[in-house]
């Protein structure tokens, strides 16, 4: 999945898309702010998006559309979902495991693909712009 995302990301998506730099965003931050306050400039406000937990909230419904939306093998989309959809997680009390269960969504932190799952379902919900548009996924 690595070696392809940067022909399945758009340009400005730099972060996990090999050949890309996170770097570069904030380098078009300074830029956009250096000149915000040109005085023959329309009004604009800037905005920050904070994805705050969004690796727990992904659904896993959502992700297999995805992978069917950028068009992956239906075997592979199948591996991909029993990867995220089979994790059992315990809690431990006192060093002492107690009971397993299912997770039921998201994606796990350290998973390898998770971050490249995140960016392509970030890419197609930054395209969406009706609540129609999202059904369609």
């Amino acid at each position: 999945m690595k070696s392809f995302m940067d022909k399945l990301v758009s340009p400005p998506q730099n972060a996990f898309v090999p050949g890309r730099k996170i770097s570069n965003n904030v380098l078009l931050g300074q830029e956009l702010f250096h000149g915000y306050n040109r005085q023959h400039l329309p009004p604009r406000c800037p905005l920050k998006v904070d994805l705050r937990k969004a690796y727990d909230t992904l659904e896993w419904d959502f992700v297999g559309a995805v992978l069917r939306r950028f068009g992956f093998p239906s075997t592979f989309i199948q591996w991909i979902m029993e990867c995220i959809t089979t994790a059992a997680f315990s809690i431990s009390l006192n060093g002492e495991l107690h009971g397993f269960f299912q997770g039921a969504r998201g994606l796990r932190q350290g998973n390898p693909m998770s971050p490249y799952l995140f960016v392509l379902a970030i890419c197609k919900t930054a395209k969406i712009k009706t609540v129609s548009e999202f059904h369609e996924i």
